[in-house]
């Protein structure tokens, strides 16, 4: 059966139903993305400056969003292109415009996966005093190290927490005692899920029985049920094993002991409870002015030359500020830009202590890419050009909150992976199905090139919207 307006436009709309289908969607779409970008507005405007936690800005890479921007106009126009090929009828033509279409697209996921990259491996630490250092962390020292000689398990509870941390390297091998026997074990989990097996053969057991005796006997008092419980110790056949735990899942810990959250107790001793993190950039957003000289991350530290290399670059910004504010406009520099972004936040790279004794000339990204790193200890003489690595050591009990760049790590984050991941999900829908006309069209063009015209057509539509929604997110999540 042939379906109508296909092709043909209907009279009361002047629009084939493809056609009419798409707008109907891209109607929709505005709605969803204008919320969220409605929603990011209110929250970036709302920030009380002193108050709430700083909005982050200028942590994008702007140079890179803007080519991206670019590569999107791009590939509209090639679309528009691969469109005018197919009503000439020329589909090798198509198909070149509509490759060039799936390059950008290509090239514009693979900029962006190289933002995730650089934001899923960077990290921000806040200090108890409110204090941010931001940079990597080393050694795997964001978790707790332990080392464990044996692990009292209760079964009932049916969780093995223990083992997700487990250093993957290495097989556990386990002696436990059971109902007086000696069994010797290798996969704890699935030895862990039999036993919970026979507790719940119990448990029914139990409930059984006192079913019986209820009906037996209504009018005696309800029997109440059994309190099982089946903890076992099992103990390492082998070397100590070693646990790497984030401290969500652990409830509790010391020198000789580490208890996780589901109730698994690991006892040994503890490796090592310090965060080794090299240091990027110092933060004091969130900390007065006078204050900052007295700030935790300036104690870990304890470099003089960096200190005062942060406090030349603030002071600087500072000037310029009140030059801005007090001398050209006789106003006071507004509280908002004294707790700025700007002037609170700079690049650690290259400040250091230098052979002719001044501090680095050079920071930034710059001065890291004609860096050789070897690894220098904080406080360490460097020649001019050198990286010099500034590496922190941070008490757990110091750190307030540790998160790589991730939605984890603050509201703009969160939001700014919700929006460009949903855009990235769009941007692969519309691959799949560009992609499915360059390969796979050619029967249909064949058959009825004006249909395939069409949707070509429709496909192109949500293709510009997808390129709309970029222009409206670039400016506000990279420059906003």
């Amino acid at each position: 059966m042939e379906i109508p307006f296909e092709v043909k436009a209907r009279k009361d709309t002047g629009l084939w139903n493809a056609k009419l289908g798409i707008w109907l969607f891209l109607a929709s779409e505005v709605m969803l993305f204008g919320g969220l970008f409605s929603s990011y507005i209110f929250l970036r405007l709302g920030i009380e400056p002193g108050v709430d936690t700083p909005w982050p800005t200028d942590v994008q890479k702007v140079p890179l969003g803007f080519l991206n921007t670019l590569v999107l106009i791009a590939s509209s126009v090639f679309v528009v292109f691969a469109w005018l090929a197919i009503k000439e009828g020329k589909w090798k033509k198509f198909q070149a415009w509509m490759a060039a279409v799936l390059f950008c697209a290509f090239f514009f996921l693979a900029v962006k996966g190289y933002e995730y990259y650089n934001k899923f491996t960077h990290y921000g630490m806040v200090l108890v005093d409110h204090s941010v250092v931001e940079g990597v962390v080393l050694d795997n020292t964001d978790k707790i190290r332990f080392e464990g000689k044996s692990v009292t398990i209760d079964v009932t509870k049916g969780s093995v927490e223990f083992l997700k941390w487990v250093d993957k390297d290495q097989r556990l091998f386990f002696d436990v005692e059971v109902d007086g026997k000696l069994v010797s074990i290798s996969n704890v989990a699935s030895w862990a899920s039999s036993m919970r097996s026979k507790v719940n053969k119990e448990i029914a057991a139990d409930r059984s029985a006192r079913w019986a005796a209820k009906r037996k006997n209504p009018d005696a008092a309800p029997l109440k049920p059994k309190k099982i419980t089946r903890s076992y110790t099992l103990v390492s056949k082998g070397d100590p094993f070693r646990l790497s735990a984030k401290d969500s899942r652990v409830s509790a810990y010391s020198d000789k002991e580490m208890s996780f959250v589901d109730g698994n107790k690991v006892d040994g001793k503890l490796l090592g409870d310090v965060i080794k993190f090299e240091v990027h950039e110092v933060d004091l957003q969130m900390i007065p002015k006078a204050q900052q000289d007295q700030a935790l991350v300036w104690k870990l530290i304890n470099d003089s030359a960096v200190k005062a290399g942060w406090d030349d670059a603030r002071d600087e910004e500072l000037k310029k500020m009140e030059k801005y504010y007090l001398e050209d406009r006789g106003l006071p520099v507004p509280d908002k830009q004294m707790r700025s972004r700007r002037v609170n936040v700079h690049d650690l790279h290259a400040v250091g202590k230098m052979k002719d004794g001044h501090t680095g000339d050079k920071p930034g990204h710059d001065a890291h890419k004609e860096s050789k790193n070897k690894g220098h200890d904080v406080g360490a003489e460097v020649e001019v050009g050198e990286h010099h690595q500034i590496v922190i050591e941070v008490p757990r009990e110091q750190k307030r909150f540790l998160s790589n760049h991730g939605p984890a790590y603050g509201t703009y984050y969160a939001i700014y992976f919700t929006m460009t991941g949903l855009h990235g999900l769009h941007v692969i829908g519309g691959i799949v199905v560009l992609g499915y006309f360059m390969f796979f069209g050619k029967a249909l063009f064949l058959k009825n090139p004006e249909h395939m015209a069409n949707r070509v057509e429709v496909a192109g539509l949500f293709w510009h919207f997808v390129d709309l929604v970029w222009i409206f997110l670039f400016p506000i999540m990279y420059l906003f």
